[in-house]
């Protein structure tokens, strides 16, 4: 009976991490409403320093860099704290810091539209 159990609970264990680990890659699948086929989508660059306010209102300090921008709702960006890509929503960037400049950014969507901007001319 002992041995049974022991198996059982092993078992048991896989199969837990197997669904929580299926539900962590929906879930991942599902947070960038826009795909990069997307025409509207351009190429921009920036490092910058930001602080960030998830959907559930936590605030963290992120480095990114940009790699792309829709020009007025998304960032794509590599984030160095995640070591992962990530899609940030502008209206939820709190403040930013322009890393190679060190200019602090008053008007954050006023400066990625300009970013997107100088990208399409």
């Amino acid at each position: 009976m002992g041995w049974f159990s022991i198996i059982v609970l092993i078992v048991v264990c896989f199969a837990i991490r197997f669904f929580i680990s299926k539900a962590r890659a929906e879930s991942k699948k599902q947070r960038s409403p826009i795909t990069h086929s997307d025409p509207d989508i351009i190429p921009i660059s920036a490092n910058v320093s930001i602080d960030y306010e998830d959907s559930a209102g936590a605030t963290s300090q992120r480095q990114i860099t940009v790699s792309s921008s829709d020009g007025s709702r998304y960032l794509y960006a590599f984030c160095l704290l995640k070591k992962q890509p990530r899609t940030f929503r502008i209206d939820r960037i709190k403040s930013c810091v322009d890393t190679d400049t060190g200019e602090v950014v008053r008007d954050i969507p006023v400066y990625f539209k300009n970013k997107y901007n100088d990208h399409l001319h």
